[in-house]
């Protein structure tokens, strides 16, 4: 796992980057990736308490209050402003939650059945549960 910090005002600091390949981490035309931002103000708020704890260590913490949930990725096409998360997961029932990450490229498991280890994030109001995905099989 590496962690940097860009000066640019047109970046920002890298939380967690276990894959320099991750089509969710790109940082395209200076602009930010949304998911880094989400991801980056969780690890800011915890560390408000936590001060002399790194980015390792908040996605430690997460891991062990993760839920493991199963199902296939597929890729959220709606163009909603707060949608909490870019891929969905389904299972034969339907829909069960929103998915993203800026660890795991998700999409690189798009229409796959998977194994998800995933710390839940705020849904903002949508129908379904939303999670950050933290480990894939």
């Amino acid at each position: 796992m590496s962690s940097q910090t860009i000066s640019s005002p047109h970046k920002i600091e890298k939380i967690v980057s276990s894959d320099q390949n991750l089509s969710s981490v790109a940082l395209a035309k200076g602009g930010v990736n949304h998911w880094q931002l989400t991801e980056k103000k969780f690890y800011e708020q915890w560390q408000q308490n936590h001060p002399a704890k790194k980015p390792q260590d908040f996605y430690n913490l997460q891991k062990l209050a993760a839920r493991s949930l199963e199902g296939t990725v597929e890729r959220y096409q709606a163009g909603f402003k707060h949608k909490p998360g870019n891929f969905l997961l389904k299972t034969s029932q339907g829909v069960v939650a929103f998915l993203y990450s800026t660890q795991i490229n998700l999409a690189a498991h798009q229409g796959k059945k998977v194994k998800i280890l995933a710390a839940e994030r705020p849904n903002n109001y949508f129908a379904f549960p939303a999670y950050f995905v933290l480990e894939i099989q």
